[in-house]
């Protein structure tokens, strides 16, 4: 990566921390675009959350996306064989207007999708702990 001081990640910190480019509301939305943080991003997933990069398009119907639920957001990753349009998508399910939110990913990818996002939200309302509440994002400046 570029300059970027690379945040510490738990047993040295308290939360697992990925990097976006913008960060909405407070806290409750945030979006990585950037190449450099996309495989930082994706690191953090490998590593700590054992995600698989299978983007078959099974799971939501669309070939290169998967939502996926980290800590409280649920996360929506569109891995694209050019690289040039990839996208993390960060969303609090405990934001209070999460039909905005349903809203902004149909806009940005299609209903599919906001649909996934919401039967992922309905899945976390059932089973979050605090506990699980151990991810945040920060916009790191190059």
């Amino acid at each position: 990566m570029k300059n970027y001081a690379l945040p510490l990640q738990p047993p040295f910190a308290e939360k697992y921390t990925f990097l976006v480019d913008e960060i909405y509301g407070v806290g409750t939305m945030g979006i990585a675009r950037e190449i450099e943080k996309l495989h930082y991003n994706r690191q953090i997933l490998e590593t700590y959350f054992r995600v698989e990069w299978n983007f078959d398009g099974k799971q939501i119907g669309i070939e290169g996306l998967k939502a996926i639920p980290i800590g409280p957001f649920i996360t929506v990753i569109s891995i694209q064989k050019q690289h040039k349009d990839d996208v993390m998508l960060f969303l609090d399910f405990r934001d209070g207007d999460f039909v905005r939110i349903e809203n902004l990913v149909a806009s940005i990818f299609d209903e599919r999708v906001a649909r996934a996002c919401s039967n992922l939200k309905i899945s976390l309302e059932l089973y979050f702990s605090e506990d699980d509440d151990v991810v945040m994002l920060d916009v790191l400046e190059i």
